[in-house]
């Protein structure tokens, strides 16, 4: 029977260690959840399942919080949104399955997830540790303060909770109270700390010693957990580099009470490439917004702050790159309400490890949500990050789509977020900006021409300038030529600013640009929703060389089975025009085409053989509808990106058969191929070249080319550093 329980650590003492747990904010209100996977945090169902929610129904009857409003935050990991969430199948609260998986929207770095317990459920009289960010009563409003508290299990008898799939303690000691629902329950049943149980509620009194804190058994439902949460569960690190508490990582935490502000202050030493502050404090009734504002050198004062987030709330969070050894001082100030508890954490991350030197056949992959590189090692699999925020200096990446190595051996990558091209060492993972923006707020920019509308996909004409795919939105597209040695932009085709008051070139109008190849004639050939388009390079003109005449298919170009969403586009040896086709908005249709470069014909490589996918050309495990990448190997092998699976193919040109080359084997990512950090959303893909068939290079001699490659950019930097270009 139901029962009649609140979901409810008293008693706790603040702690500002135990960096996996982080506070969960729905919208609607404040729980616990603690990582679990470099994305996947688990908390309580009642957490985002409410009688007033607007979403899906919960199995309880209840309906899920709108998803958009949901934010956790981690204070030495910054805070995240959350892109999925699922709720534990029987959900009944006080009866059983008080869980919910939430997956972050992009992953966290340097913050290890810690494991779920899979071993057997606890004993009576098994120590652990319940940690939550709630209040101290409950007619108190000082939630926000991380607590944890040591606790003992004890049977649930007496409560009218089930024994069977809660663990409970008897709180005459710590009881959970507003917010610490969703929290961990620690404990080592044999296997190492893990967590054992999510806090979930108590009884019958609320935030009172003296009543039976039950938690929802993690052991029970394990095999849910694992299911929903896939090979994330198996990460042990989040990021190639040190993780908080490793050796090299420091962190200062500071508390105390503030009735108007409090300065604390910490030292940073030389090489420290990543500093993160965050602040957290008690919600307060009115709710208390105080604010976190952080300087190098002396303390921080009224608009002379290195960064201020001026949020609402009492949440905040600043993160600087390289930042200046010496000392550093975080201020908090009552902005509303008060005095309050608060919390400040300083954490210093070292940088990441140097990846392997690449070999011939390896690949550089842009992952768009993580904001980050990756290089794969073509023969296993294993991935190691090149560059991001903890790997080289330099502008950021920003939501990094399309690549290409260079004649150089340097990798230009479109930064879509940033509106810029960007240059980058493979070697020291160093950015620098090609053309575009130089930050997030264009505080300034490289070369002259019109403004980057957002930068997608890339390619080289011969002479070496850059030809660009560039969208800000629907209908407001261009191709752009970018002059690497200048930044210079010149709009090819298309709309010459934002406003596309003025559209260069004749033809169809484009709709959403994304892949670009550059024919050996030196026509261009752009991927939009709804065609291939074949451009001008002198005129802009455009004309359809395969798909539908224009955005509303009042006709077609070539036969064969329609394009669903063309992506990126890459030439064959025999100069036809290969497609990745997927889109995740419009199931099931996924495959790679071929369109005849002269007829526009289009034929199934590998993939979905009609539009239902009732039929699939090749073997191998199917894509999912994420495809997006293209690389077209010297054997003619095809390489794709997955961004759904989060994975890398190889197909068989001949028979379209399918293999994993790194990443997940399936949909659900069960399992990985490769080791090291996984992907995230996985876009553009590009690889250092293989021999060309018959050309007698062997794998001596391949060795002997990729040591030559590196010498000659290691030269080049020397000259560069003398003036000598």
């Amino acid at each position: 029977m139901a029962v009649d329980v609140v979901p409810n650590l008293v008693g706790g003492s603040a702690t500002t260690q135990l960096p996996e747990v982080g506070s969960l904010d729905t919208g609607d209100g404040t729980c616990t959840a603690t990582l679990i996977g470099c994305r996947t945090v688990i908390t309580a169902a009642h957490c985002i399942c409410e009688v007033s929610g607007t979403g899906a129904a919960c199995p309880d009857g209840t309906f899920f919080l709108d998803l958009n409003d949901y934010l956790v935050f981690f204070p030495n990991g910054g805070e995240f949104p959350v892109s999925s969430a699922s709720v534990a199948p029987g959900y009944d609260f006080g009866i059983e399955g008080d869980l919910a998986v939430l997956e972050l929207a992009y992953p966290i770095r340097s913050v290890a997830p810690v494991p779920i317990n899979l071993v057997g459920s606890p004993a009576f009289g098994t120590s652990g540790v319940a940690v939550g960010f709630g209040t101290q009563s409950d007619s108190s409003a000082d939630s926000g303060i991380k607590r944890q508290a040591a606790v003992a299990t004890s049977t649930c008898s007496g409560s009218g909770i089930s024994d069977a799939e809660h663990v409970c303690w008897d709180s005459g000691a710590p009881a959970i109270c507003l917010g610490d629902s969703g929290g961990p329950l620690f404990a080592d049943v044999g296997a190492g700390s893990a967590v054992v149980g999510v806090l979930s509620g108590g009884a019958p009194m609320i935030c009172t010693p003296g009543d039976v804190t039950f938690s929802t058994d993690v052991f029970v439902q394990s095999g849910w957990i694992t299911a929903e949460a896939g090979a994330d569960l198996d990460a042990t690190a989040c990021g190639d580099g040190p993780q908080v508490g490793d050796v090299g990582v420091t962190v200062d935490g500071f508390g105390g009470v503030v009735s108007s502000s409090e300065t604390e202050s910490f030292e940073v030493p030389a090489g420290v490439k990543q500093l993160r502050v965050a602040l957290n404090a008690e919600l307060g009734d009115p709710p208390n917004d105080f604010d976190l504002s952080v300087r190098f050198g002396s303390p921080p004062n009224p608009g002379n702050s290195d960064c201020a987030p001026l949020l609402l709330g009492s949440f905040e969070y600043c993160e600087f790159q390289d930042p200046s050894p010496g000392t550093w001082y975080a201020e908090v100030k009552v902005f509303s309400g008060g005095p309050g508890e608060y919390q400040i954490v300083a954490t210093q991350i070292l940088e990441n490890p140097a990846p392997p030197a690449p070999g011939l056949g390896d690949l550089f992959v842009a992952d768009f949500l993580s904001w980050e590189v990756f290089q794969v090692d073509r023969a296993t699999g294993d991935r190691a990050i090149v560059s991001s925020s903890l790997r080289g200096s330099g502008s950021d990446l920003a939501a990094p789509e399309g690549l290409r190595l260079d004649a150089n051996d340097d990798l230009v990558v479109a930064n879509f977020e940033d509106r810029s091209v960007l240059e980058i060492d493979t070697a020291s993972g160093d950015r620098s900006v090609v053309s575009g923006c130089v930050d997030l707020t264009c505080s300034g920019t490289v070369g002259s021409g019109p403004d980057l509308l957002g930068p997608r996909f890339l390619a080289f004409e011969d002479d070496g300038d850059v030809i660009l795919t560039d969208r800000e939105g629907p209908g407001v597209n261009a191709v752009v030529r970018i002059d690497p040695a200048t930044g210079n932009r010149t709009t090819v085709s298309g709309c010459t600013s934002s406003a596309c008051t003025t559209v260069i070139g004749a033809g169809p109008a484009m709709d959403a640009l994304f892949g670009v190849v550059v024919e050996a004639s030196g026509d261009i050939v752009v991927a939009d929703s709804f065609a291939l388009l074949r451009i001008d390079p002198l005129t802009g003109d455009r004309v359809v060389l395969s798909g539908c005449t224009d955005v509303g298919c009042s006709g077609t170009v070539g036969a064969g089975i329609a394009f669903e969403k063309p992506q990126e586009i890459e030439l064959d040896a025999s100069g036809n025009v290969l497609v990745a086709d997927g889109d995740p908005t419009s199931p099931p249709f996924r495959a790679v085409l071929r369109v005849d470069s002269v007829s526009g014909d289009r034929s199934v490589v590998s993939g979905c053989a009609d539009a239902a996918c009732n039929a699939i050309v090749g073997a191998g495990t199917l894509f999912s509808e994420g495809l997006i990448g293209l690389q077209v190997e010297n054997t003619g092998a095809i390489l794709v990106s997955d961004n759904q699976q989060r994975a890398l193919f190889q197909v068989d040109p001949n028979n379209g058969g399918r293999t994993v080359v790194s990443g997940c084997v399936d949909a659900a990512c069960s399992s990985l191929v490769g080791s090291g950090t996984e992907f995230t959303n996985p876009l553009g893909l590009t690889a250092i070249p293989l021999p060309e068939p018959g050309s007698g290079l062997g794998v001596a001699a391949g060795i002997v080319l990729v040591s030559m490659l590196r010498r000659r950019r290691e030269a080049r930097a020397a000259r560069a550093g003398t003036g000598l270009v």
